[in-house]
């Protein structure tokens, strides 16, 4: 149990950081979900709480739904993406923090 809250610890991080990213960063919302994106997309699917695996899913199905060179398809999906898509990401991105955020506090207070 402590191992799996201390990993939910580090994921919950990994979004604060890209919250952090998409409040203070440069540019357009566009620029700034790319470079939040990037603060947690190697967290492995199956590394989330279960609740939250849809949630993580929905973000990166719409990041990346058109097509894209190889290795490019984030950067290439950006670049074709409006910002009000973009700001939606965003949203979801700060729903799922959220939900990290509640599930730490449900799992303190089993301990």
């Amino acid at each position: 149990m402590k191992d799996h809250l201390n990993y939910v610890y580090y994921i919950h991080e990994k979004y604060k950081d890209a919250i952090e990213v998409l409040i203070s960063g440069e540019k357009d919302a566009r620029s700034r979900v790319e470079k939040a994106y990037y603060t947690f997309w190697h967290i492995q699917l199956n590394e989330y709480p279960e609740h939250i695996r849809k949630q993580v899913e929905s973000i990166t199905k719409l990041l990346t739904r058109l097509q894209g060179r190889e290795g490019y398809i984030l950067n290439d999906n950006i670049n074709k993406m409006k910002n009000k898509t973009a700001s939606k990401a965003a949203m979801m991105i700060y729903n799922v923090y959220l939900e990290l955020e509640k599930y730490i506090k449900e799992l303190e207070t089993k301990k």
